[in-house]
């Protein structure tokens, strides 16, 4: 009887100690002191020429005006199919 009892706790032991779940090691965070004296990075930007902006700017207008005028040519031709088909 003593056998089948501590074969059910040792069994039981195995058995709740697989499913817990492993929590990872807790690691320390290393903080740096920063000193007054040190100058702090600048963040650089980037010069843009105005008139690269202004070139580019037409361009888009440009290929939007294109795109504008190819679909309303689809339109007036849709329309007149619609037309015709009557």
């Amino acid at each position: 009887m003593k056998r089948i009892i501590l074969g059910t706790a040792v069994l039981l032991a195995l058995l709740t100690g697989c499913t817990e779940e492993k929590k990872a090691p807790v690691q320390a965070e290393a903080t740096q002191e920063v000193k007054k004296d040190e100058a702090m990075p600048v963040q650089v930007t980037e010069e843009v020429n105005k008139d690269e902006v202004v070139e580019q700017d037409d361009k888009i207008t440009d290929e939007v005006k294109d795109e504008a005028a190819a679909v309303e040519e689809e339109t007036i031709k849709e329309e007149t199919i619609k037309e015709e088909s009557k």
